[in-house]
């Protein structure tokens, strides 16, 4: 995909966030992790390098979960909305 820069927040506003492109994939993942996170049957991820995602606003509100020696899943720690997932 070409560059592009992509926007959002939690639920509550508290955190927001942009990741600068480009996107390298995107991807449906169905793990039973996933599952529970999202609450939904898959997690829906759009891939960037770590470098192109920024926190704007809200930085103290991120809380990670090292769900996995694989992997760190970000949220907001006042609303609980899913932020991001990133490899370790």
């Amino acid at each position: 995909m070409s560059d592009q820069q992509l926007h959002g927040s939690c639920l509550c506003g508290g955190i927001v966030y942009r990741a600068a492109g480009p996107v390298h994939y995107s991807s449906h993942c169905y793990c039973t992790m996933c599952q529970k996170q999202h609450g939904a049957a898959a997690g829906t991820y759009a891939n960037v390098d770590s470098a192109g995602f920024v926190i704007e606003r809200g930085g103290e509100l991120v809380t990670e979960y090292a769900s996995s020696d694989d992997g760190r899943r970000g949220f907001c720690r006042v609303c609980g909305s899913t932020l991001y997932w990133r490899s370790t």
